[in-house]
């Protein structure tokens, strides 16, 4: 097959959000090495920083990371001693999770990278165009949470 031959994807939309995301993750990881976070870790990290003892479906529902991913990622986190684990003081079925000093000095060090490889990526769009761009994104992201999509 010819290097410049273009072909037509019937899916096209959602391979270049998915090849998009790829990059960034790729990105993400080089700008990371030797740091042992991926981006999708980094989110939850962000989330329970952000939040007030979330649970795993609190992050589920932020995220939109399903639930065997997400008690998955928080196993890991646990055992690199970046997230603790503990029962609600006032609903004793739910745990709720928050960060180590390990955590949030991982958080600390990966947000700046985090934005120079969000940067790095959104650079290939003309700045008159990042504004609707992200606003595209979000408003799909916002319309499919609520499964109107």
């Amino acid at each position: 097959m010819q290097a410049d031959k273009t072909l037509e994807l019937s899916f096209e939309i959602g391979h270049s959000l998915h090849r998009a995301s790829q990059l960034t993750d790729d990105l993400f990881a080089a700008a990371m090495a030797g740091v042992d976070i991926t981006a999708r870790q980094l989110t939850v990290l962000e989330i329970i920083a952000q939040s007030q003892g979330p649970s795993q479906m609190d992050i589920c529902e932020i995220a939109g990371i399903d639930r065997s991913t997400i008690a998955d990622m928080v196993m890991r986190l646990i055992k690199k001693g970046y997230v603790l684990r503990e029962r609600s003081r006032i609903d004793a079925r739910r745990y709720e999770l928050d960060l180590t000093h390990e955590g949030l000095r991982i958080l600390e060090l990966a947000r700046p990278i985090a934005r120079k490889v969000e940067a790095q990526v959104v650079s290939a769009v003309s700045s008159d165009c990042i504004g609707p761009f992200r606003d595209g994104l979000t408003s799909i992201v916002s319309v499919s949470r609520f499964g109107t999509l």
